[in-house]
């Protein structure tokens, strides 16, 4: 990175607050495409990439979907949940989530796989495995994007 002299204390602010913006937007994209990575690879791996014990399909649900054409795999009759994964920077903060609702009554269902329902579905968790690890990578990816942004 180029060295730049400021004669004005304020330029040298106002290109230190611009640098920190730019540091906060790249650090909070990285960490979203992190989370949607995380969400992609724990799905691909039905739990197993980040060590979540998914409990098993039940065999009669899991006779049904395959007859009727569905994926054998947890969390994924469609793949729709799987695929619908998304995040938004705001404020000093990044929002990693779906806004997934069934089909029939709007009931928000990615909920109900992640923490199980009353009437026996148990819980397959994902978000917040996603989130305890991007909090223990935190360190590494700022680090990587700082470094990026500033150089050595």
């Amino acid at each position: 990175m180029a060295k730049k002299e400021f004669r004005d204390p304020n330029e040298l602010i106002i290109a230190i607050l611009n640098s920190l913006y730019e540091l906060e937007f790249l650090l909070l994209g990285r960490i979203g495409e992190e989370g949607r990575n995380i969400l992609s690879l724990l799905f691909k791996s039905e739990g197993r990439y980040l060590g979540v014990n998914w409990k098993p399909l039940k065999p009669e649900y899991l006779r049904w979907k395959i007859k009727k054409g569905f994926s054998e795999k947890k969390l994924h009759k469609t793949t729709t949940l799987a695929r619908s994964f998304t995040y938004q920077i705001g404020k000093n903060k990044v929002v990693i989530g779906t806004n997934v609702k069934s089909d029939r009554n709007g009931f928000p269902y990615p909920a109900a796989m992640e923490f199980g329902t009353r009437r026996g579905v148990p819980a397959r968790p994902f978000m917040a495995p996603t989130k305890a690890e991007l909090e223990r990578r935190l360190p590494a990816i700022a680090k990587q994007v700082f470094k990026e942004l500033m150089g050595d």
